[in-house]
């Protein structure tokens, strides 16, 4: 029996601070962050920031760099924990030649987690720019993003966790190059 606000991304937050996320996700995130060893992470789409905190606390934990971008700077950069995030976030469009850059020489292993406005076109340009050993995750999954929109790298990508994934509902995919 699934509880309401489990499911509700818009009742969502974490540390108080808003976000689109389901709960279930988080026990992806936690099984991920459990089990795969990371340098680096890399989010597109900062949004409200409630999850790039999230990330944010996991990159001190675990000793990897982590830094999100937005077009827009997140209310949550003037909080007591925003102003230890203010050092990830880049207020900079993905979609700028020089973003591409950052992504081959980010430390490896490198997760990159796409949520910005514009999913599938995220995964299509950016995942072709990993290497072996690195990782992609998306939001949004059968919303504004799925598997017929990976076609053009799915050679590239093998899923993470796919039938717990679908079982739980959740809204994140993960894959590994």
């Amino acid at each position: 029996m699934a509880i309401d606000w489990m499911y509700a991304p818009f009742q969502t937050s974490f540390l108080g601070t808003p976000m689109k996320q389901l709960w279930p996700d988080f026990l992806l995130w936690e099984r991920f962050f459990q089990s795969h060893r990371i340098e680096s992470m890399i989010e597109i789409g900062t949004g409200s920031g409630g999850l790039s905190l999230y990330f944010f606390l996991q990159a001190q934990q675990r000793r990897f760099v982590f830094w999100t971008y937005d077009v827009v700077v997140p209310d949550v950069l003037g909080t007591v924990l925003g102003e230890s995030l203010k050092k990830c976030f880049r207020r900079q469009n993905v979609w700028e030649p020089d973003f591409a850059s950052l992504v081959t020489i980010a430390p490896r292993p490198l997760l990159l987690y796409c949520d910005g406005g514009h999913k599938t076109r995220e995964m299509q340009t950016f995942v072709p720019l990993l290497k072996p050993g690195d990782f992609a995750a998306v939001h949004d999954w059968g919303n504004e993003i799925n598997d017929k929109d990976l076609e053009p790298i799915k050679n590239m990508i093998t899923p993470i966790w796919k039938s717990e994934s679908e079982e739980l509902k959740s809204w994140t995919r993960f894959f590994s190059t």
